[in-house]
Formats: structure tokens, sequence, C-alpha cells
């Protein structure tokens, strides 16, 4: 019954102090509570040193596990210390010092100091750091040693981040610390996970830039040891900036074999939505023309493309108003509207066009009618074509919808020739009749508000437009085209 009382003392809601320490002093050492946990287990749970040194000088082992193999040390370092500082630091001093085994796992294959960095139970990696406790072992089940951990569950400050920086630089001071404990406890910052990721991998996406510095061997909390592509990964402009203007080479392709790899940092910022970056990038001269590869992709490209995809940080803003500056931005940049987008796009008009699969912006608005309407404004030639010879008129009218008759008769309207042919000899009155089931019909009525177009035309396998639209079962098409 000893172990209940103290369990029952512990919880009531006045705490009579006296009443635990009386129940401590005279508890038996055989007495256990649910799942073999002991007294030690329980002081140490309630972040208790006064107890804990009542039952080990009483001779209670440190070291003893519960069911699930948890020694009082795995208990002590899930607790929450903010509040009781002094007491976690004087608990995790009194079980190492009484040989309660730091290298013993848990029924989850964790030593306690995994939990401890997971946590981020600060006095408890200060005494471990100051022990030189030993704490190079992983964890069993992930593979991540204590300093993977400890800046990968710096992600909890994400709301910090943008709600009170000075509070999340605190909070990177403290981790910094941390790890530099940690480092000394005889963990490799170097080593991997098997996933392949280092300590400071995990740092840098959650930008905790004293710690990621320190174990880059960088000096700057500014730049936070990153390389220029990963200040653009987690959108930090000012390290952006300040890298920049340390000699940073904006044209630099990323050589990591990941979603980036062979992509220059505009061209990363702009696959990422990431505004902040994007400007800084361009302040600080990274050429927005600049294409790579043979494919001869641009930033452009990458930026028409970011929302279909969606990667990046939840933190970028995806609103139109947004990707709307972003693509004003760029294409002032580079000079020219016209320029290709990729080797095979084309220009951005003609990419654009005929491309229902660039997403949509957090409010709602489709990426190709926010494009489209953009590069008409500042002028994009209407007549441009890409490698197969499509006209943006054409590109338009191979799919149907609302956001194809917008854009078809917004080019029709501004003198788009609608008998031009692509490298096949298909127009565009060729394709809507392509479509299937008379989803081209609406194009097709809308073609005729501003031409006439030449229904004489054969493409390369010598059909025409009533033949296509015969082979896609679009009766409605047949008879609206017999009838002109």
């Amino acid at each position: 019954m000893k172990f209940e009382e103290l369990e029952s003392a512990y919880y009531s809601y006045d705490r009579p102090r006296d009443v635990i320490v009386s129940i401590a002093s005279t508890i038996d050492p055989s007495d256990m509570g649910p799942h073999g946990k002991t007294a030690v287990h329980l002081a140490a749970d309630m972040v208790d040193p006064e107890v804990l040194r009542i039952l080990l000088d009483r001779g209670f082992r440190a070291g003893m596990t519960d069911e699930y193999g948890r020694t009082p040390l795995h208990l002590l370092a899930s607790q929450s210390w903010e509040k009781r500082r002094s007491e976690m630091y004087e608990c995790t001093e009194i079980l190492l010092s009484h040989k309660c085994p730091p290298g013993r796992r848990d029924d989850q294959g964790r030593c306690f100091y995994h939990i401890a960095a997971y946590m981020h139970n600060y006095p408890m990696i200060e005494v471990i750091g100051k022990m030189k406790i030993r704490c190079d072992s992983t964890d069993e089940s992930t593979g991540m040693n204590a300093l993977h951990m400890l800046c990968e569950a710096a992600q909890r400050y994400d709301y910090t981040y943008e709600r009170d920086p000075k509070e999340f630089a605190e909070k990177d001071e403290m981790c910094r610390q941390m790890a530099e404990w940690l480092v000394g406890c005889g963990i490799d910052p170097d080593a991997e996970t098997k996933i392949g990721r280092k300590a400071v991998d995990f740092a840098i996406s959650n930008r905790i830039k004293k710690t990621s510095a320190f174990l880059n061997g960088d000096s700057s909390d500014v730049s936070g040891g990153m390389s220029l592509a990963q200040a653009v990964m987690v959108n930090d402009s000012e390290a952006v900036a300040a890298l920049l203007s340390s000699g940073a080479d904006p044209e630099e392709t990323l050589d990591e074999e990941n979603s980036f790899q062979g992509m220059t940092p505009l061209m990363i910022a702009c696959k990422m939505v990431a505004e902040d970056s994007i400007n800084a990038l361009l302040d600080g001269g990274a050429n927005a023309a600049y294409s790579r590869g043979s494919d001869g992709r641009t930033a452009l490209y990458y930026l028409l493309r970011s929302l279909q995809s969606l990667v990046g940080t939840g933190g970028n803003d995806r609103s139109s108003g947004a990707y709307i500056r972003m693509l004003e931005r760029i294409l002032k940049a580079q000079g020219s509207p016209d320029l290709p987008v990729g080797d095979e796009e084309g220009t951005a008009m003609c990419f654009v066009a005929g491309n229902e699969r660039l997403g949509g912006t957090s409010d709602g608005k489709s990426v190709r009618t926010i494009a489209f309407e953009k590069l008409v404004s500042m002028g994009a030639d209407i007549a441009s074509r890409a490698s197969t010879g499509m006209t943006p008129l054409i590109r338009a009218c191979t799919v149907s919808g609302m956001d194809s008759e917008n854009i078809v008769s917004t080019l029709l309207e501004l003198g788009a020739d609608c008998d031009a042919r692509d490298s096949v000899g298909m127009s565009a009155i060729m394709y809507a009749s392509s479509l299937y089931h008379d989803e081209g019909l609406d194009l097709i009525r809308l073609m005729y508000d501003f031409c006439e177009p030449d229904l004489s035309f054969r493409n390369s396998e010598g059909k025409d437009a009533l033949e296509l639209a015969a082979e896609s079962d679009s009766k409605g098409v047949l008879t609206y085209l017999m009838s002109r």
C-alpha cells in the first residue's frame, strides 16, 4: 500500500509535503506500482529531488526498469522543466551519480538522452554535457542520434518564428548550447540518419541558424553556415542577402540528389514560391534569364509550375496577390516576356495557354489565368510558337473548360491567327474538334464569333476537322461544322 499512498499524496490537491517525505522515509523497496513502477520512478516522474535523495540513501536502486524498460531517467526526461529548472538539473545529477545506467534502452529502443534531446530538456542536457555522459547511441526505431532529434524537434518553434523573433532567437541559442554539449558527449555532428540526413540539415530546415552555424563550424549567425541554396529553401532572405554580399555565386547549381538538383537558387526560390528569397536574389544580381541543362528551363518555368506540385514550406505566401508580384518581378528581371521557359515548352505564353495543370493560389485563383493575363498585359507575343509549332491559340484549344474559352476569346480579340498550323498540320479548330464527346464545341462556337476557320486543312495523316470530330465521337461538333 505504501506505493499507492505515495502516489495519492503526490496527486492530492494540496500536496502535503510532510506526508510525502514521511511515506518516502518508510516505504519498502519491494513496494511497486502498476507495470513495475518503483517509488524512484514516481519521484523522477514528479521531478522531486528531495524524495529521490531519501529513497536512494535508503538503498533503492536508481537503475530499476519498469515493464516498459524505462529507468527513472526515461521518465524524468519526458517531463517539462521550464518552471522547475533547478529541480530537473538536481534530479538528473542525483540519478546519474547513483549509477542509473544512461545507456539502458526502453522497449522502443530509446536511451533517456534521446527523449531529453527530443523534449529539449535543457537542464538534463546540461548535466549530461557537464558529466560527459556518452551519448553516441542511435534510437533503434529511427536510426537518429540525440543530436538529430534535438535539431529535428526544433520544428515545434515554427509558430514562435512567425510570432516572436526575439523569443525564437532565444530558443535557437538554447538549441545551440545543447548541441555543443551533445557533441562534447561523443556524438559525431556529421553522422547521418538512415535517410542520409545530418543534424545540420534538420537545423537548417527548422531555421535555428545559431545551431546550424555551430554544426557547420561557421561563426555567422546571419547565414547560419548555410549555403545559398539552403538559405533559399527555408526562405531566409536575410541569409540570402548576406551570402550574396559575401561573394556567393547566384548561378551555382545544386549538386545534391534531390528535387532541386541542377537548379540555381532563383529556380529553387521560384519552385518554392519563396517571394522574399526571389526578391533578395534578384536584388543581389541573380540572372532571371539563366537556363540550365539540355532542357533550357528557366526560373519562370519553375514559378509557373510551382503551385502544381505545392513544393515548399507552409509559411510561404501562396495568395494570388503574392503570386502576381513574383510573376511580374521575374518577367521584368528576365528582360522580355517572350523568352522560352524551356526548349520544348517555348515561350511562357505558349506554355501557359494550354496547360490546365498549373494549379491554383490559396485564394482559389487559376495560375493559368493569372499568368496568361499578366503576360498579355506585359505585351507577350501571341503569335509565338513552341518547338512543336503550336501557337498559344492552338495550345488553348487542346483542352476544354472556362479557362480555355477565356484565353481563346482574348487571343482572337487581340488578332491571333485562327488558321495557323503546327508541325503536324493541325490548326486550332482541328484540335478543338479532336476533343472527345463534344468537349470542344464551345471553343469552336467561340472561334466563329471572331473568324471563319478554314475547314479544308488536313493534318499529316490526311484528316480534316470533320473526320477528327467523327473519330472523337463529337456529334454536336459534326453537326455544327456541317452547318457552317
